[in-house]
């Protein structure tokens, strides 16, 4: 049922304004809402929560479109309360249009909208944010067990060194370079044919 404006005055109507709670945020029906504006239901009669559920509701989400920050399943938030008590102030009691309204509580309530914006963290990207984590104690642990087993590698051929014999040492040196003098001749050999070819083919055209 539509509000006649003039039909209530201000002085008629006790408003019963929640004050937002620091510690929890608060949960309301629509009916818990609606008991607050007793007599401004058509023909000062009280407000039935249908009223609030629908043709409010309406305003309210137009000023705040993120439904997750005024419902919470059937129940409406802190935030919705207060703009519930906002839009009767101004539209209801008062002459403000809720047209109006709406561009100035958009402006009014922006600091809100972002600060519940970031507190309400959507429980997909919670779930996420807490599998990212998991993942990277998981690479940790991982890293951490190669590294030791790397490190025990090291300090195992560190005491094969210290063990051998000059003679052996100089023989494991000469394989190295026996290696090495090997792998560069292959290259060389690749190289010097590769770069003949090349040639004979300049001289060929």
């Amino acid at each position: 049922m539509d509000f006649v404006r003039g039909s209530v005055q201000p002085e008629q109507v006790s408003v019963q304004l929640e004050q937002p709670s620091e510690q929890s945020e608060l949960k309301y029906t629509a009916q818990q809402i609606a008991d607050r504006y007793p007599g401004l239901g058509k023909g000062n009669k009280p407000l039935g929560e249908a009223t609030i559920r629908t043709r409010w509701h309406d305003w309210i989400i137009q000023v705040c479109p993120d439904e997750s920050l005024l419902k919470d399943g059937t129940l409406f938030t802190q935030l919705a309360s207060d703009l519930f008590d906002h839009f009767v102030r101004q539209c209801k009691l008062g002459n403000l249009k809720p047209d109006t309204w709406v561009d100035q509580a958009r402006k009014e309530f922006a600091p809100r909208f972002r600060q519940s914006s970031t507190l309400a963290l959507p429980q997909q990207l919670s779930d996420t944010v807490d599998a990212a984590r998991l993942r990277a104690e998981e690479q940790e642990t991982q890293n951490e067990e190669q590294k030791s087993g790397l490190l025990a590698i090291i300090q195992q051929y560190k005491g094969l060194q210290t063990n051998l014999s000059d003679e052996e040492i100089r023989l494991a040196k000469q394989r190295g370079v026996k290696k090495a003098i090997a792998k560069l001749t292959v290259e060389l050999e690749a190289e010097t044919e590769t770069d003949a070819q090349l040639r004979q083919e300049l001289l060929n055209q």
